[in-house]
């Protein structure tokens, strides 16, 4: 089975910063699609696709929101994922 290894920055008792590795099963899904279960919270999934996989579907249905120099769209309508992650570090 395919594990997401999660990787966590934490405070320990002694007041320093540590890593922490754990292991998360993706047993969800389909072999394309691989899942973990939901997480507790307002709800989050971990997904891994191999590598050149495609799919019509996108979650997001149109572009989001944003200052237009940070926001740019792909022909679903959605953010590219440069785009995200560099709108993210901002």
């Amino acid at each position: 089975m395919a594990t997401f290894t999660k990787v966590t920055l934490y405070t320990d008792r002694d007041g320093r910063a540590k890593w922490r590795e754990e292991e998360v099963p993706l047993a969800e899904g389909t072999p394309q699609a691989m899942l973990s279960a939901v997480f507790p919270s307002a709800g989050y999934q971990l997904r891994h696709s191999p590598v050149g996989f495609r799919s019509p579907w996108h979650c997001t249905p149109s572009c989001r929101k944003g200052p237009a120099s940070t926001r740019k769209c792909t022909a679903t309508g959605a953010p590219s994922a440069a785009n995200a992650l560099s709108s993210r570090s901002s």
